[in-house]
């Protein structure tokens, strides 16, 4: 059993990682990266919870790909994408990857979704509001989360919308 100051991952069998803390970065590249991206998604889950909401998942898949994070504010479902960049801004950061293309697959993730898990969640497809929010987290260098670096995550609440 973790500490009461770690986060434990929904699903998991015991793994956590220390609440405002980033994974060891002495992990090969990839390896790092999937927990740092597990970090920043902790840290939304965080947010979520802090805030009051429901979390009704966490990471569900299906054919078209994965939702990060699907929660319900009270009034409405709301499925966050987790971004997490690290290093310049030359890219545009974390925001910069929620483009239109990741945009509309979300939008197809989230009527895979309705049709897939409202009835588990006693919601009603044809009228539930859903919104878009995205979580960024982002660091000026390579150290996202270490001891010593100020990491704060940035929720931006309807970040975009579906037409249909």
């Amino acid at each position: 059993m973790p500490a009461p100051d770690q986060t434990v991952r929904p699903g998991t069998s015991g793994e956590f990682l220390a609440a405002g803390s980033a994974p060891p970065s002495s992990l090969p590249a990839g390896q790092a990266a999937r927990q740092i991206g597990r970090w920043a998604e902790d840290q939304a889950c965080q947010e979520a919870l802090a805030r009051g909401w429901r979390v009704l998942d966490r990471n569900w898949r299906c054919r078209w790909g994965e939702l990060d994070l699907v929660v319900w504010d009270g009034s409405q479902l709301v499925l966050v994408e987790v971004k997490c960049r690290r290093g310049s801004q030359r890219w545009g950061g974390a925001a910069a990857a929620v483009d239109r293309r990741k945009q509309q697959r979300l939008i197809r993730l989230a009527r895979a979704y309705l049709q897939e898990q409202a009835r588990r969640h006693n919601l009603d497809p044809a009228r539930v509001s859903v919104r878009f929010d995205v979580y960024l987290v982002e660091a000026a260098d390579q150290t996202v989360g270490t001891a010593g670096v100020n990491v704060v995550g940035r929720w931006l609440a309807g970040a975009f919308y579906s037409v249909s």
